[in-house]
């Protein structure tokens, strides 16, 4: 079964999942032209930080994310956040568009 839910991350949501998929606006913000489906923040990776800050409380024991994100984002700022917030993780595919490549990791709690 799939349920599919709306929410700004996970202010409305209580129940814990086996997987959840996120696909964030990841690129640093330009002030001038704001896009809201694009905007992850002034330096890209604060709507992650945000996430994986709170995703651990609605994920279950052996549950797994999916966070894409892209070079543009500081890869080794978002697998900081990842190691600070107790989560195993590793890169499950990379994949070269246009101007830009972008990550798909598999990411965990440590148990």
């Amino acid at each position: 079964n799939i349920e599919f839910r709306e929410s700004d991350l996970f202010s409305n949501i209580t129940e814990q999942f086996d997987l959840i998929i996120f696909n964030p606006p990841y690129l640093p913000n330009e002030p001038k032209a704001p896009d809201i489906a694009l905007d992850g923040g002034p330096k890209g990776y604060e709507l992650i930080e945000q996430f994986l800050k709170s995703a651990k409380y609605n994920l279950k024991t052996k549950g797994v994310i999916l966070l894409l994100f892209s070079s543009f984002t500081n890869q080794k700022k978002v697998n900081k956040i990842l190691t600070t917030n107790n989560y195993f993780f590793r890169q499950i595919d990379k994949t070269h568009i246009n101007f830009e490549d972008l990550f798909v990791y598999e990411i965990k709690k440590q148990n």
